[in-house]
Order: C-alpha cells, then structure tokens, then sequence
C-alpha cells in the first residue's frame, strides 16, 4: 500500500465532522477575523513599549529605515536583520510622528505574521488528516485563540517572524512526509529553511528537523532529480546560513547554539542547575507566560484556567496513547515519521530553551536568568503542537461526541482568551 493513501494515524470509519463543516472553509476566515481583530485590540490596548524589548525593537527599525541618522542599531543590533527590514515601510509611513505613532504602525504590521501561522497551521492540519474537518478547526483555533501569541503577534518584536517561518516550515514538512509531494515542495522548503535562518534562533531546533527531513527526500529520490536540482537543493539553505554566519547576528546565533549544547555535555552541571533553580517554579513560569505573556507573566488569569488548558494537551496525548495500544493495521512509515518530526519539533524547541535557561542560571548575578525561560520564546513550536493537540482529540474523542469536544475545545480557548484580556485591561485601569 502506498504512503499517498495513508497520510494519517485517524481511526478509519470514524471521522464525523464538526455540524455543517463539509470543508469548514467558513471556520478557517471566522478564525482570521477573528486573529484580526484580537490583534489591533491588542496593539491598540497595550501602553507603549509595555511588549517585550519594544524599545529596542523599534530602534533598530528606525536604524534601517534612516540608514543610521535616527541613532544607533540599539540592543537588539546583533538578531538577523529579516523582521526589522519587513518593519521599514511601517516606519516610513509614520515618518515625523511621534514615536507612539510609529510603534503602533509596527506593531499593526506585526499582526499578519499570527494571520499566517493560523493559515498555514489550518493547511497542514488539512494535509495531514484529509477528510476531517474536526483537526483542521481544533489546531487553527488553538493558534488563533492564544492570547499570548496575540498579544506578542501585536508587538514590535522580531519573534513573529519566526514564528511565522517555523509554521510554514512545519507545513512544509507535513507535505514532504504525506505520501509523494509535488515537485514544487523541496525547492520551496531549501529556501525556506535557508529563510528561517534569518529569523531568531529559538527557530533553529525546527529549522534542523525541516532540513533533516528534506535531506532524507532527497536522497531517497535523487535519482529523479538530477545532480543540477540535488545540488541546487543543498545549496541555498547553506549560502543563506554562511551569509548569516559571516555577520554578527550568525555569529551571536553560534554562541547562543553552542551555550545550550554545553549543557548536555556537562551533565553534571546542568543536574545542579535543575536542583538550584527549583523546577516546579521553572515549568510553572514558563507553562503560564507560554498562554499569557503580560508583563513576564505578572498578569494573568485565575489558576483553573491553566489546570483546564492542561488537561486539554494531556488528553491529546491519552488520544495517542490509546491509538498506540489499540488493535488494527499499524500506520505507514511515512505516518509515523511525521508525527515523531512534529514531536521532535516541540522537544527540541523546549529543550534548547531549557538549556540556555540552566546555562544562564549558573551566574546569579545575572539578572534575568527566569526572563530566559519565558514560554513565549515556546510560540515558535505552537504550530506542531496545535496539530497533535487536534489529532489526538480526533483519537481520543467518540465520532458521536467529537463535534462537541471540537467546539468544547474552541469555547474553552475563546473564553480564556476573553478572561486574559480583562486580567490585562483590568490591570492596566487599576494602575
């Protein structure tokens, strides 16, 4: 049997859709308006330069935009230059006007990276289990409903392009690894991957999972391609990645690289350093700042909601687990490998964070060793986990019961959603 006629681990004979979601088109723009207009409240709502390093962020836009004249590069100086260069138009547009006028420019133009992420999650999830309209509505709406993604998405901050590029990544790789993808496929993933470098380097951990499943495509059907095409594959990510290198962004992304991998080497230290920094207050700061960002994580809703959001990601997983240890014909190959690409996506993303964070922690007078280990910097892998949250609700969940789960899951995201803007509009009317 061919790997183009199993593309996913769903059990056969029970895909019922969500009610009158034939191809639940309609959900996919209710849930773009709906990215839309969550992120001009947010632009809008948030004061000025109350985002993550806004500051910075928009200095080193204005650097570009005013060839230098408006000062220097800033803190920021050392990223790669591909979000700030998108931003220039934004600020050219508001040339004159006072600096809140300008950031709220930037951070409009900011908000189509989150419209992209919910597209190309939505893409994916329809790819990767054809025929439903269940996992499609489940992960685009875990995307659009995320308030921190949000509320980062209407910043001036350079994340959303990576975050931007690791969603398109892991549609990419959805279709390198669903059954024979078109012939367009492996040159648009060399260059994205080539692209993806010059983003942040939270992206890398995907962008070493995309490369790896794109060289394994290759080389298994190099003999269709052709030494010019194979060549030509191998070659753009890897002129893009020297480019970078050769500045000072490649080189602070080197360093950063090469201090999270010292912490698997020295075993001994990172051991200590998980004993000094208290893990339960590690993984509780990052598990909160990963669904509401506000202000580090200081403002945020009542503990029941992140109790409900977790058991909704633990219940993807019995969903799997159950698939796992039920009887029937076992999935293809190819089916397989994407989910643990997926999986490895989101361990990898986490554990380089959580490794930089150890790293850092062993100088205490360091003085934001827990801003290290903020789940926002988690948002890059939120497209893979928005699609074995939706699948694994499509295993766990009843075909008779799965609409309702379906929308359950969607109501309890949009009244989180609802719940973490009036913490924050709350905070900031109090103050």
């Amino acid at each position: 049997m061919s790997s183009a006629s199993i593309p996913s681990l769903e059990i056969r004979g029970s895909a019922a859709r969500l009610p009158r979601l034939d191809s639940s088109n309609g959900i996919l723009f209710v849930l773009l308006a709906l990215a839309l207009v969550r992120g001009l409240l947010y632009a809008v709502l948030s004061p000025p330069f109350d985002g993550p390093d806004e500051s910075a962020h928009l200095q080193y836009v204005a650097y570009l935009a005013t060839n230098g004249r408006a000062g220097p590069i800033g803190p920021e100086g050392h990223q790669p230059v591909g979000y700030y260069a998108l931003m220039v138009p934004a600020y050219w547009l508001t040339v004159g006007q006072p600096a809140d006028i300008q950031l709220l420019a930037v951070r409009i133009a900011s908000i189509p990276f989150v419209l992209g992420m919910v597209l190309f999650t939505w893409l994916a999830a329809r790819k990767m289990s054809p025929g439903s309209a269940f996992v499609p509505v489940v992960a685009a709406g875990f995307v659009a409903l995320q308030p921190a993604l949000a509320y980062i998405g209407a910043s001036a901050n350079n994340d959303n392009a990576a975050n931007l590029m690791a969603a398109i990544l892991t549609y990419l790789v959805v279709l390198l690894l669903s059954g024979k993808p078109q012939r367009w496929v492996a040159p648009v993933t060399a260059v994205a991957v080539g692209v993806a470098i010059l983003t942040k380097g939270q992206i890398l951990p995907i962008v070493a999972i995309s490369a790896a499943v794109l060289t394994v495509r290759i080389v298994t059907g190099a003999h269709q391609l052709g030494w010019t095409k194979l060549l030509l594959y191998v070659a753009a990510p890897v002129l893009v990645a020297a480019a970078l290198l050769a500045r000072r962004a490649g080189e602070r992304m080197l360093e950063m690289s090469t201090t999270s991998a010292s912490m698997l080497v020295n075993w001994s230290a990172a051991w200590h350093m998980v004993q000094q920094s208290n893990p339960q207050e590690t993984f509780r700061v990052q598990f909160i700042t990963f669904w509401t960002a506000y202000l580090a994580g200081t403002v945020h809703p009542a503990a029941a909601w992140y109790y409900a959001l977790g058991a909704v990601i633990l219940l993807a997983a019995i969903g799997y687990a159950l698939r796992l240890a039920g009887r029937g014909a076992p999935p293809h190959r190819s089916a397989v490998l994407l989910r643990v690409a997926l999986l490895g996506m989101l361990l990898g993303v986490w554990l380089a964070a959580y490794l930089l964070f150890l790293y850092m922690f062993q100088d205490p007078s360091f003085p934001w060793r827990m801003a290290v280990i903020q789940g926002r910097y988690l948002h890059v892998a939120i497209a893979p986990l928005a699609l074995l949250v939706g699948e694994g609700w499509s295993l766990l969940a009843l075909s008779r019961i799965r609409a309702a789960a379906g929308w359950g899951i969607l109501t309890l995201m949009a009244a989180f959603d609802v719940a973490s803007l009036a913490v924050l509009v709350g905070h900031y009317a109090w103050r």
